[in-house]
């Protein structure tokens, strides 16, 4: 009798992408695990953006994609003051 070959383990870590929200500039920052991401791109090569791959932790990937956004708002506010003054 032959053993059924088990499936291969699903890549181990979390990722950080980009995601394009509609009518609105920029991109939100989504977290999965590394297996979903691969499956999102077998389904849909290239309509996220990778931003951080091989995160070891939930919480770790949570914490890089929310700093992402700080930061990314906090260059909206520069740019908005600078513009004010020029």
């Amino acid at each position: 009798m032959r053993k059924a070959k088990a499936p291969a383990p699903a890549p181990a870590g979390w990722v950080v992408y980009g995601v394009a929200v509609h009518g609105k500039p920029g991109e939100a920052r989504a977290v999965c695990a590394q297996g979903e991401w691969d499956e999102m791109e077998r389904q849909q090569p290239g309509l996220h953006k990778l931003i951080k791959k091989g995160i070891a932790s939930e919480a770790q990937a949570e914490a890089l994609a929310r700093a992402g956004v700080v930061a990314a708002e906090a260059a909206k506010l520069q740019a908005k003051k600078l513009a004010r003054r020029g």
